[in-house]
């Protein structure tokens, strides 16, 4: 009977037993369910984040999670929209200009190049056939129906441009009757003076060996006396009488004279004060410069870069080189010839090419430039125009129709510096983007790593379900 009673006692519990443990996989299964486990842990994130607002949105009151949740949404469109405005601000690469004026305890001086309106002098022309035709010129007016052909020819004949401008150009000493560079330091003469070849014939480039300056007005600059020598004014040339200069930097070559420099005539004192000018340029995307390399040129500036463009065209359009290009050309061209006169000057051929922006000049990453306010007064002085006459053994008329008084200084040593800035940059960008994700949703950079740890530690659940569900599917 002992035996009976054991046995009834064990056959309930090995009985009960299995329906115990049943009834707990069911009660565990139907808790790690995919949706509560996703349930949970976005309620952990919502409680836990230091998003502003978010934790509200899923506790309370139905309004009031409604209304957290309207508030946090509306915060994320504000953010959204400032951020995108950001990064269509920095796209569009702004910049802004910074000037300032500075004042150095000296400058460099310019180079200072002057030419006289007669290309040819009249009394270095032997032959009378060659000062006939010379005198046909126009070089206002390249198709002028008076310099013929046969005018042409004779020039060519005489040995061409090289040859005349060699041998009939104005001189040096010619020109120059006096210098001076900043008054009681340095004296000069034409012979600080380099001869350069322009498009208006020979002309002469101040080089003294001190080209720095440290003092402004008249006497820290350089001044001359020049005689243009009317009567021996021979073509037709430009029209007028006197000189042309061009206040250009060191580097660059005064082929532009005629467009960029001013004139000084005869009987005036011409006073040009220089302001110096350096910009820099932004390189791309935030600029337009870049410096390319120049075929004859080690500095590119914009002059330069024309002029080697033009010579191709025109080397192009006529076989030929101008004579002022021997400078710097190297190439195996020849120097145009008097016929080809037309063809150099043609609105039709060059000129036309040159409009159709076929040269590409891009601007300077940083340039210098020079502006020049100009003032004349009588020269000389009725008082004093007979002792200065006497002294340089001429007659008053003489000084008076052919002298001038030429003086260029700086007014103040200093400069003004024009540099392109980078208004917007990605370090702005992230700054403003920054401060609209703590204005809008007191977000962090350290905020942003909590919400890319929950959707990392979702997408690793997510991976580990699809797997789940293909052992299950086998």
């Amino acid at each position: 009977m002992a035996l009976e009673g054991n046995l009834e006692m064990m056959v309930p519990n090995s009985i009960e037993e299995p329906v115990t443990i049943s009834n707990r996989q069911e009660s565990d299964e139907c808790i790690e369910t995919p949706d509560s486990d996703r349930s949970v842990r976005l309620r952990n994130f919502l409680e836990s984040t230091t998003f502003h607002g978010v934790r509200y949105t899923g506790t309370g009151r139905r309004w009031a999670r409604l209304m957290w949740t309207a508030l946090v949404l509306a915060a994320w469109v504000g953010f959204l929209v400032q951020g995108v405005n950001s990064i269509v601000r920095f796209a569009s690469f702004p910049t802004s200009t910074n000037i300032q004026i500075k004042y150095p305890e000296r400058l460099k001086f310019p180079a200072i190049t002057v030419c006289s309106f007669n290309y040819f002098l009249n009394s270095s022309v032997g032959d009378d056939r060659v000062r006939a035709a010379l005198q046909t010129m126009d070089f206002l007016n390249v198709f002028s129906a008076s310099f013929t052909a046969e005018n042409k020819r004779i020039l060519d004949e005489a040995g061409g441009w090289e040859t005349l401008t060699s041998m009939a150009g104005i001189k040096a000493d010619e020109l120059i009757v006096e210098c001076v560079w900043k008054v009681g330091v340095q004296s000069c003469s034409y012979k600080n003076f380099t001869k350069v070849v322009t498009p208006m014939g020979n002309c002469f480039t101040f080089d003294g060996t001190d080209v720095f300056t440290s003092r402004g007005g008249p006497g820290g600059g350089l001044s001359m006396v020049l005689d243009v020598q009317l009567k021996e004014y021979l073509a037709i040339g430009y029209g007028t009488a006197g000189i042309q200069v061009l206040v250009h930097p060191q580097d660059e070559p005064p082929d532009k004279i005629y467009e960029k420099g001013f004139a000084a005539f005869p009987g005036t004192r011409t006073v040009a004060s220089i302001q110096e000018t350096r910009i820099t340029n932004l390189e791309p995307p935030y600029g337009d410069c870049h410096d390319i390399d120049l075929d004859y040129h080690d500095v590119y500036t914009l002059s330069n870069c024309f002029e080697e463009c033009k010579q191709v065209l025109i080397g192009e359009y006529c076989s030929c080189r101008e004579l002022y290009t021997s400078k710097w050309y190297k190439g195996s061209l020849p120097v145009c010839t008097f016929q080809q006169f037309s063809c150099v000057g043609n609105g039709a051929g060059v000129a036309t090419l040159l409009n159709r922006n076929q040269c590409y000049c891009p601007i300077p990453c940083s340039q210098t430039v020079y502006d020049v306010q100009l003032s004349q007064s009588l020269y000389p002085a009725p008082q004093l125009e007979e002792s200065f006459a006497a002294a340089l053994d001429m007659s008053v008329d003489y000084v008076r129709r052919n002298f001038i008084w030429l003086d260029v200084f700086y007014p103040e040593i200093k400069y003004t510096s024009v540099v392109q800035q980078e208004a917007y940059t990605v370090y702005n960008m992230f700054g403003d983007i920054g401060g609209q994700l703590g204005l809008f949703l007191g977000a962090s950079l350290l905020t942003l790593c909590e919400l890319i740890q929950y959707l990392i530690l979702e997408g690793h659940a997510a991976r580990k379900r699809r797997g789940r569900a293909d052992v299950k599917a086998e």
